[in-house]
């Protein structure tokens, strides 16, 4: 004899129920053995249908059915609560029974016993926690042997033999056809309730123990309601943020407003400025002079413009050289700007800064990285290979140091040669 009689499964609801249904079979059990005619409880055959049978029958067998009950009523109501588990267990039963009375309209004796509901629990276990443990006991003769099977296991064996027996019996009524007339319900209800999400097996179910992925978080559904309205709350920040950094630029702070768009920019999303509100950012910045913190929006400015942008790469070539002390960057930024798209006057701006620059790059001295950090621009081919950029004299000394190159009046478009 295999007696469960606990588990390893998680239980977060007390087993009022399952107590409560083992006192009130044991009393049943009692009043039938001191009644002169226990047959009115019984599941009566040929005799038509009686639903009040299908529920009295279910308390009229003990030993066997209260150790299940007892074992597999911990797994199903520790997920369910008593009231759900308690609807579910006389629902098995009912349905067992009225499946078993409908199907003997034409036979004759009784039946009594939980064994259709108790098997209904078995099958719902299996689904489930099918990874979980029974702690068993086997009585062997006078030995007492203990032994931990899974859920998996437990039952499976247990269906098993009720498939065979009912085989044999060519599928004539029986135990075995009323125990499988308990457990396919069993199983239904069990998968129904878990699509559903009536009951959270935390991913412990037997459908993510067979999808190998038994224990993961669940990812939670897409809700396309909830998905717009997150769009939509975020789209009123942004337009907030944007408003902010507007009046910042207006306040004449575009140190304030460089802050806000670098800190969107680190929260992520698809924050982006317009080339027109990086291009107002940068003139601000040069505005107040802040070079150095000007790098960075016309790196930006430049990655998303739709022409060469000459004049933007001749300031920030001259800022590089100017006030981050960074020759190679330099002749690598005026390396893109394309013959002929500046007027003389810038032209000539572009080859006083190149040969400084070349001048810094060929002295041998080391290039430290600035502020501005690496800027995905390439080094110039003629000095790919050198692992470093120099300089010796102070720049301001030098004849480019002293030229400021004026950004107003730079547009999108290339222009004219």
């Amino acid at each position: 004899m295999l007696i469960p009689w606990n588990t390893d499964a998680p239980l977060y609801h007390f087993p009022i129920a399952t107590i409560g249904l083992i006192v009130v079979n044991v009393a049943v059990f009692a009043a039938t053995l001191s009644s002169e005619d226990p047959t009115p409880w019984m599941l009566a055959f040929g005799d038509g249908m009686h639903p009040a049978q299908w529920v009295t029958s279910v308390f009229m067998h003990l030993l066997g059915n209260m150790i299940s009950l007892w074992g597999f009523g911990l797994v199903i109501e520790g997920k369910l609560g008593w009231w759900r588990f308690l609807i579910i267990y006389l629902g098995l039963g009912a349905f067992e029974s009225a499946a078993a009375q409908l199907y003997m309209l034409d036979g004759e004796g009784f039946a009594l016993g939980a064994s259709g509901a108790i098997y209904g629990l078995l099958a719902m276990a299996l689904i489930w926690a099918p990874r979980n443990e029974m702690n068993c006991l086997i009585i062997l003769g006078f030995r007492v042997i203990p032994l931990d099977l899974s859920i998996l296991v437990f039952v499976t064996l247990y269906v098993i033999l009720e498939v065979v027996t009912a085989v044999w019996g060519n599928f004539e009524m029986s135990s075995a056809m009323l125990h499988l007339a308990g457990a396919l319900p069993g199983f239904l209800v069990a998968i129904v309730m878990l699509k559903l999400g009536l009951v959270d097996c935390e991913n412990w179910d037997i459908f993510a123990a067979l999808g190998g992925h038994e224990g993961q978080e669940q990812q939670p559904k897409a809700n396309p309601k909830a998905k717009l309205q997150q769009a939509q709350r975020q789209q009123v920040q942004r337009d907030a943020i944007l408003v902010a950094f507007q009046q910042h630029l207006n306040q004449n702070q575009p140190a304030a407003a460089l802050a806000l768009h670098d800190k969107m920019r680190q929260a992520g999303g698809d924050w982006q400025l317009t080339q027109a509100q990086l291009l107002a950012l940068i003139r601000s910045l040069h505005q107040q002079k802040l070079w150095s913190e000007s790098v960075a929006p016309m790196v930006e400015y430049l990655r998303a413009a739709t022409d060469a942008a000459p004049r933007v790469r001749l300031k920030l070539a001259q800022i590089l050289l100017v006030h981050e002390n960074r020759p190679g960057r330099t002749l690598s930024v005026l390396e893109k700007i394309p013959p002929g798209t500046l007027d003389e006057s810038l032209e000539k701006s572009r080859r006083q800064l190149e040969a400084q620059a070349r001048k810094q790059y060929d002295a041998g001295e080391l290039e430290i990285e600035g502020r501005i950090g690496k800027l995905s621009l390439e080094m110039p081919e003629t000095k790919r290979k050198r692992a470093c950029d120099v300089h010796r004299k102070p720049l301001s000394e030098s004849k480019c140091g002293k030229q400021d190159l004026n950004l107003h009046g730079v547009t999108t478009t290339r222009p004219s040669t």
